[in-house]
């Protein structure tokens, strides 16, 4: 047992070397409302560690694992934004999973989620259309999109299945909200998913998040605190509380482009804790890692 923690933590930390070593990202607070200037590359890459300690029962209440019974996950968000003419944004996302299972049997998995393309219309932006910053007016975005099954599974357990789908055509639409300057900036975002598993039992799921980043101390590291949320339609629900950490490294002469910098690396960590849970496993405290680079 000892030892399969020290492979999953191994394998953790050498996720965590090829993300820096790449220089790819984490999302920093939800999904920005703001869009990328026209011919933009914004990559992520995004770190996920579960240890999961509880399930949830038909009586509809968790129960502890016993034993010597555990539950781990791992997994990978690769992102790739590209600015379209202006206010269209692209993206993909590409996640991975690995699964370590041990109750009765020991079951291991890796393999490729459902692949995400989405895409990021801006329908105000007041630095543009009134000559503000946004400080006083919001930028909003309308999002939409779909997840192809190149992965998942419906078998695959909750709440993993929320980033790597279950294998099936979904169809995504949503909208988002950005408050802010250079000095810091309010986040929020609403998303519904359709489920593509016509005629199963698997309901259509809704995601929102709302969060805060601070100004940069130093011009170096930000503090951020968002409630994240995610809801299906059938026993399954997730409000998680996420504080974490940004650290960004500017190089080159740099040049603002949407509240950001061209020029720019970000490293964040955050430690989601659930507040309400129900369905699936519950994971007492994730890690999020990761950085994203502009160029």
């Amino acid at each position: 047992m000892r030892m399969k923690k020290i492979q999953i933590y191994f394998l953790l930390l050498a996720s965590c070397f090829l993300l820096l070593s790449n220089l790819s990202a984490i999302p920093t607070v939800g999904t920005s409302a703001a869009t990328l200037p026209r011919q933009g590359i914004f990559s992520k890459l995004h770190i996920v560690y579960m240890e999961f300690t509880h399930y949830w029962s038909s009586n509809k209440e968790w129960v502890e694992f016993g034993g010597d019974s555990s539950f781990t996950a791992i997994l990978s968000l690769t992102e790739i934004h590209y600015g379209f003419e202006n206010p269209l944004t692209v993206r993909a996302v590409f996640p991975t999973e690995y699964q370590q299972k041990d109750f009765e049997n020991s079951e291991t998995s890796f393999g490729m989620g459902g692949v995400v393309i989405d895409f990021k219309y801006n329908l105000f932006d007041p630095s543009k259309k009134l000559g503000y910053t946004g400080v006083v007016y919001p930028t909003f975005s309308a999002i939409a999109g779909a997840r192809v099954p190149t992965g998942g599974s419906p078998d695959t357990p909750y709440p993993i299945r929320k980033w790597t789908g279950m294998g099936s055509t979904d169809f995504k639409i949503g909208g988002l909200m950005r408050l802010g300057n250079g000095i810091g900036a309010l986040h929020a975002g609403l998303s519904y998913w359709f489920n593509g598993l016509l005629g199963d039992d698997t309901d259509d799921e809704t995601f929102y998040n709302v969060g805060i980043e601070s100004p940069f101390i130093f011009n170096k590291v930000a503090i951020i605190l968002e409630l994240d949320g995610s809801k299906e339609e059938g026993d399954y629900y997730l409000l998680q509380f996420c504080p974490g950490l940004q650290y960004r490294i500017q190089y080159g002469r740099g040049e603002k482009i949407k509240h950001r910098v061209e020029h720019e690396v970000r490293i964040d960590a955050s430690f989601p804790m659930p507040i309400k849970a129900e369905g699936g496993f519950k994971c007492p405290t994730a890690l999020f890692i990761g950085a994203s680079w502009y160029f």
